[in-house]
């Protein structure tokens, strides 16, 4: 008992509280779609000096995002798994996969 307040029903409820909040976070997750995107961008374009081919080097950058709002081959645009916002804007075109995981 601290200062009059019984300390193990306060921390009982907090308990309960916590878990109820879990829950419903987990009842919401049945609920709410999420994506995972890959894009893979042009980091460098390498010229064959005998043939005179051309090849592109690409990255791979992986997002997991809740929401999509705009998806072209320049701007990929969205919301993670937190919320915040998530915006690819390129000038030259890009290509990407979107998976939905749940």
């Amino acid at each position: 008992m601290v200062d009059g307040i019984d300390t193990t029903s306060v921390t009982a409820e907090i308990a309960d509280k916590t878990w109820y909040v879990r829950i419903w976070h987990w009842i919401l997750s049945w609920f709410i779609e999420e994506y995972e995107v890959t894009v893979y961008f042009v980091s460098e374009i390498i010229t064959h000096p005998e043939t005179g081919e051309s090849s592109m080097k690409r990255v791979k950058r992986v997002f997991l995002m809740k929401d999509i709002s705009k998806k072209s081959q320049t701007e990929i645009r969205g919301k993670d798994r937190n919320g915040f916002p998530i915006e690819n804007k390129t000038v030259e075109p890009f290509d990407y996969t979107i998976v939905e995981t749940k």
